[in-house]
């Protein structure tokens, strides 16, 4: 499908040190008295020599002697090691010099994305006796349920487990490390990717330390923001209750019995009335008041059978009360980001001034990173209240923030699968021309704006109505399948190979020899549930990759060069193309240029067929700097 690739490797980066089957290993866990930043003590080191299977248990005044036991050993293995037991490690033994890890939980997550489809195969079964409620878990737990070796369950028994050492939690200790040599056999048996191993481990080092050093949150602004999205949110309900007026509702209601304080008589029928205030935070009512005032007849229902009633959905109808309404909605979803809902920033903002948000490096199928407690990684970048939302994510003074991201990403990576076909005519047009210009003419679209909706619904796998509603928004579904279709249709003819890798890339998936997955630009596997969400996949797959590479290579340029990760610059952010750090004014340009070099290393590295490249912008928070 795709002509040979001419490879720059970036030599600070490899992979020879993933391990085979041959490979000297030593498996190991420990327990400790509390989570990572609780921790004061190790109860104990367990662990076992891959190769001759000896075992080793150390407990109360032995502790020493399991550090060097691990020191002397040419690679560890842990589950989660590199975020919990070689960082406890280290904060209570800053001195050791400790041996590369594997870590079994990052590869976990690399190699089965699709996880929880799996298991749920597996239980529709009548036989399956895996517990529902690991289903797509990745902890040593489940994956001793799914191998046959079970994990104690020390620690869900035991009140104040953790706090002093006992013989059970030894032995709980000693069975996990049988659990995690069952789980590092199976991931041994895949013969993955070692490129892409050695990537995730890499970027999940890096977003360890993002992860620890938190990004500095604006409170202040934030409680003011609040307030005066708060009092916006009461105006909006007021003037909509005027617009929805109070509706008066009847209903029939026969009595079993008499009543005659309420004036019931048995079987005769009573009309109850009672006055409903509108409440624009409902979807069911905004749906009611706008079938009732205006004859809407929805097209899309909800899996309840209610009308579905989102943003999208209002803002291509043409009732005048439509506008506000998505004003309101919007204004809702913020307030419960800013402050009101579970994941509030307002909520999370830790003592040390910083919200430190959770990021999954490999939570997608696409190898994308999924973000919660809070997620970041869906704060506005535009829209009406998403410059005020991003500002509130700094650089504490007298610092600065530094961001960088890619140029242009996903039409890069679509114009490297492309120029297999096409002889890299589509990324010349990308590079010295107009793209969406030229999308334009072969869409045959009336605007370059729509042009640019276009090719980006497309390319996330739209269906012919989502097309056609970019140019018929008002239109029934019928005409908008029809006019998405004419679109698609001109838009192949006009650039027959996007056509021809679309059915290449299907192929792959439908065709003789098909198989459930893509082969991601670092070899891994992109899990595809549907042909149609095939190129899509495989595009964001590529992109994302190449970002994660370019964060690595960034770290290791950044450090040869003399600068210190946590003294002369931290990231603090990571989300799809764009990296945000905190670093002095001196430093703030070089490390801008250096991200973008980084980016163009990193096409070189995978052999892109279109240069990639990227820009920075330098700021006091995100809303400048992105």
């Amino acid at each position: 499908m795709s002509a040979p690739r001419k490879r720059e490797p970036y030599l600070g980066f490899g992979w020879s040190w993933i391990p085979t089957p041959e490979t000297p290993a030593l498996l190991f866990d420990i327990e400790t008295d509390g989570l990572l930043d609780e921790t004061s003590t190790i109860h104990c080191i367990c662990a076992k020599d891959f190769l001759t299977g000896e075992s080793f248990s150390f407990g109360p005044g032995e502790i020493e002697d399991g550090l060097g036991l691990l020191c002397q050993s040419r690679l560890l293995v842990a589950h989660n090691g590199l975020c919990f037991d070689i960082p406890a490690i280290q904060k209570l033994h800053p001195s050791l010099l400790l041996p590369r890890l594997f870590d079994t939980l990052t590869a976990s997550r690399l190699i089965w994305t699709n996880l929880k489809d799996l298991d749920f195969t597996q239980l529709r079964k009548k036989s399956c006796r895996f517990p529902p409620k690991l289903a797509g878990s990745h902890s040593l737990d489940a994956w001793g349920q799914r191998l046959g070796v079970m994990k104690g369950d020390y620690g869900k028994t035991t009140e104040n487990a953790w706090s002093r050492w006992s013989e059970d939690m030894q032995r709980y200790c000693e069975q996990d490390v049988e659990v995690l040599e069952a789980l590092y056999r199976h991931i041994l048996d895949q013969r993955y990717s070692p490129e892409a191993l050695a990537l995730e481990h890499e970027f999940q080092a890096v977003i360890f330390h993002q992860e620890r050093t938190g990004v500095w949150f604006d409170e202040r602004a934030a409680q003011s923001l609040y307030a005066e999205l708060a009092a916006k949110r009461n105006d909006a309900v007021t003037a909509l209750q005027e617009v929805f007026p109070q509706k008066r509702i009847e209903e029939i209601f026969i009595p079993k019995a008499n009543n005659r304080t309420r004036g019931y008589v048995k079987g005769v029928p009573f009309t109850k009335v009672r006055y409903e205030t509108f409440n624009p935070a409902s979807r069911q009512q905004i749906a009611d008041r706008l079938m009732e005032k205006h004859g809407w007849k929805p097209s899309e229902f909800t899996d309840t059978g209610q009308p579905k009633v989102d943003e999208d959905v209002l803002a291509s109808l043409p009732f005048p009360e439509c506008k506000p309404l998505v004003d309101y909605l919007e204004l809702l979803k913020i307030i419960g980001m800013l402050a009101e809902g579970k994941n509030g920033w307002l909520k999370l903002v830790g003592p040390d001034g910083r919200i430190h948000g959770r990021v999954i490096t490999n939570g997608a199928v696409t190898g994308r990173c999924t973000h919660n407690s809070p997620n970041l990684a869906q704060i506005p970048a535009r829209g009406q209240y998403g410059k005020q939302c991003r500002a509130l994510f700094a650089a504490p003074p007298p610092l600065v923030q530094v961001g960088a991201d890619a140029s242009g990403l996903e039409l890069r990576m679509l114009a490297h699968y492309l120029a297999a076909y096409d002889g890299g005519a589509y990324a010349k047009v990308l590079l010295e021309g107009d793209i969406h210009t030229a999308n334009q003419h072969a869409a045959g679209l009336e605007t370059r704006d729509n042009a640019k909706t276009f090719i980006y619904a497309f390319l996330y796998g739209a269906g012919d109505e989502k097309l056609g509603s970019i140019v018929a928004p008002l239109a029934s579904s019928a005409v908008q399948t029809k006019r998405g279709r004419a679109l698609k249709d001109r838009f192949f003819r006009s650039l027959p190979a996007i056509k021809r890798l679309i059915d290449d890339v299907q192929g792959v998936l439908t065709g003789p020899g098909k198989r459930p997955y893509l082969i991601g630009i670092d070899g891994r596997h992109l899990h595809i549930r549907s042909s149609h969400s095939a190129l899509n996949t495989l595009l964001q797959s590529a992109g994302a990759v190449l970002m994660k590479l370019a964060t690595v290579i960034f770290h290791m340029e950044a450090q040869r060069r003399g600068l210190r990760l946590g003294e002369d610059y931290a990231q603090v952010l990571h989300v799809h193309d764009e990296a945000q750090f905190n670093t002095t004014p001196e430093k703030a340009d070089a490390l801008g240029k250096l991200f973008v070099e980084s980016i163009e290393l990193a096409g070189r590295h995978f052999g892109m067929r279109c240069p990639t490249t990227g820009e920075y912008k330098v700021g006091a928070n995100w809303a400048e700097t992105h």
